[in-house]
C-alpha cells in the first residue's frame, strides 16, 4: 500500500509500467515508472517536510509555470542544462514529487497530468512481481530462511512488515 489513508498516486498513462517500488514507511515511499527508454518517479514523504523539499528545489532550479496534477497545482522546477523536471505538491498529510529525466518540458507536463488518485487494490494489481505485497511478505520472508541457521538475537519478526518492497 501506498501509505495514503485516503488514496494512492499512481500514474495512468497508456504505456507507463511501474517497475519498481519501496515504501520505507507508512509515510514515506517511492516508485519508477517505464515507458521504453524514459522513466519517472514518483515519491511520497510527510507533509512536513515539504517545505525542505520545495526549498532545495527552488536553491537548484529554475522554477517553471505550475501544473495540474490530479486536480491540485504543482510546482515545477527545471534542473539547468539538463532535461530533468520535478513537480512537488501537498494531498492531505503526504508531500509528493514527480521527477523525470530525459524527456522534454512538454513530454513532462503531458506525463505529470496523467498522476492520479486510485485506489490499494488497483495500485498493488499494477505491481511487478519482483515487488512483495504486504500479504505474502510472512510467506517470503519463511521461505527464504527455510534452511539457514538463525540467530537466537535474530528478529525474524522484524522482516515481516506492511510495507511494499522491490
Amino acid at each position: 500500500r501506498l501509505g495514503y489513508a485516503e488514496a494512492d498516486e499512481s500514474l495512468d498513462a497508456d504505456g507507463w509500467d511501474i517497475t519498481w517500488a519501496d515504501e520505507l514507511s507508512v509515510d514515506q515511499g517511492e516508485m519508477t515508472f517505464m515507458n521504453g527508454p524514459d522513466s519517472a518517479n514518483l515519491h511520497w514523504r510527510p507533509v512536513s517536510t515539504h517545505a525542505d523539499f520545495l526549498a532545495d528545489r527552488q536553491a537548484d532550479t529554475d522554477s517553471l509555470p505550475p501544473v495540474a496534477i490530479d486536480g491540485t497545482s504543482a510546482e515545477v522546477f527545471h534542473y539547468r542544462d539538463t532535461e530533468t523536471y520535478t513537480a512537488l505538491w501537498v494531498r492531505g498529510t503526504h508531500s509528493l514529487e514527480f521527477r523525470t529525466d530525459g524527456i522534454s518540458e512538454e513530454a513532462f507536463r503531458e506525463v505529470a497530468g496523467e498522476v492520479t488518485t486510485v485506489g490499494v487494490d488497483r495500485w498493488l494489481g499494477a505491481l511487478p512481481e519482483s515487488i512483495v505485497r504486504p500479504a505474502d511478505r510472512g510467506e517470503l520472508v519463511s521461505e527464504m530462511l527455510a534452511g539457514l541457521p538463525i540467530p537466537d538475537s535474530f528478529d525474524v519478526a522484524a522482516l515481516e512488515g506492511v510495507q511494499v518492497s522491490d
